[in-house]
């Protein structure tokens, strides 16, 4: 490749990770070292531009971290395994990985997760076999390693020691074990991918959401008598309190529009819609009418395959209804052109003829 104007410019060192990775593959088929030779020759060119030091620099600061090598391929994969139940062939990349022995402890939040897991190229078809232990202590905590030089019946031993500290809550044990003998690759949250760290973290938000949740609603439901008792007097909210109130019915709302399954859950609607005009409450309309739409379209695209065709409009034109109660505007150009398409088309049965024209009057749709 042209180094343009200079070694450390963005084309070159997309260049540079090509022959990264071709001479990573060359390595891995014909166990040949070509990564120092290259290194050595890249040395003798110097960027322009002083800091970044020589070709061989650059490769070295920029471009060999990013290689991906089998033992790497094998940690994702065991971190991947740490929250799946069930044992499964997984792809990584190019690599597919199969677990040939996975034993998974849980207690409360900790994990202790060990194995002995093959990972093939599906490029060059090598493979290597490789263990592995990890053990998870809530929140972002883990230690975990890896190791291709562990013999099955070693394994066997140390998997049986950890799995019994385990059940006796010696952490700093297991530790010990995994720092002593899985040091292929040592690694903690900060040596994880980004995809890996973002999946960990999420997986930790949801459940402390989930947590908070649910003390919002044992809050809402122990005082919700008693704040409609203060509000029928005029007597003012407490804060706390109230704002809990609308915590509760954000998110109520935001869940009734979450996932693609069944048509809109009509009942919920109109409660929580009659809860927040009743309390007057200022809900996050932006994000209800986001995720009101999504279901709006997702309900549209599947229409030519409903069977009940005229049940799904009216739920739709009920749902733009209680919307607009609390001043929720959803993005319904899609149902729009489906209406127009069936009275410019009088595509209508005899059930659809009813809601169809009440909806578009709704939407505010007219065939002349």
């Amino acid at each position: 490749g042209w180094f343009f104007n200079d070694v450390s410019g963005i084309e070159t060192t997309q260049i540079l990770q090509y022959a990264n990775r071709a001479i990573q593959l060359a390595e891995e088929t014909t166990e040949s070292e070509l990564n120092r030779f290259f290194k050595e020759k890249l040395s003798g060119i110097r960027s322009n531009i002083t800091v970044y030091g020589t070709g061989e620099d650059i490769y070295a600061r920029w471009v060999e971290p990013q290689r991906l090598s089998l033992t790497q391929v094998g940690m994702h994969y065991a971190v991947n395994a740490l929250f799946e139940d069930e044992e499964k062939l997984i792809t990584v990349l190019n690599y597919d990985c199969q677990s040939e022995v996975l034993e998974r402890q849980k207690a409360g939040d900790m994990i202790l997760l060990a194995g002995i897991t093959k990972v093939i190229s599906r490029v060059t078809l090598s493979q290597k076999s490789f263990s592995f232990a990890i053990i998870y202590m809530g929140n972002h905590h883990l230690v975990g390693g890896t190791s291709d030089n562990t013999s099955k019946d070693w394994f066997a031993i140390l998997r049986k020691s950890m799995v019994f500290n385990f059940e006796k809550g010696n952490l700093s044990e297991i530790i010990d074990i995994i720092k002593e003998n899985f040091t292929r690759k040592a690694f903690s949250f900060h040596q994880l991918f980004k995809d890996q760290q973002f999946k960990l973290i999420n997986l930790v938000i949801e459940d402390k959401m989930q947590n908070a949740l649910a003390t919002y609603e044992s809050i809402y439901d122990s005082t919700y008598s008693i704040l409609n008792l203060m509000r029928t007097n005029h007597l003012s909210l407490p804060g706390l309190l109230e704002n809990n109130l609308l915590t509760v019915f954000q998110y109520k709302l935001e869940e009734i529009f979450e996932g693609n399954g069944d048509p809109i859950q009509i009942s919920r609607l109109q409660r929580y819609t009659d809860e927040v005009c009743k309390w007057d409450a200022e809900v996050k309309t932006d994000r209800i009418s986001y995720l009101a739409s999504k279901k709006i379209m997702h309900l549209v695209n599947l229409f030519p395959e409903n069977a009940n065709k005229a049940e799904l409009i009216a739920n739709l034109d009920e749902t733009l209804r209680l919307l607009s109660k609390i001043k929720v505007t959803p993005d319904i150009e899609a149902l729009q052109e489906l209406i127009f398409r069936k009275l410019k088309n009088n595509d209508l049965t005899k059930d659809e003829a009813d809601p169809v024209n009440k909806l578009a009057k709704l939407i505010e749709i007219e065939i002349n």
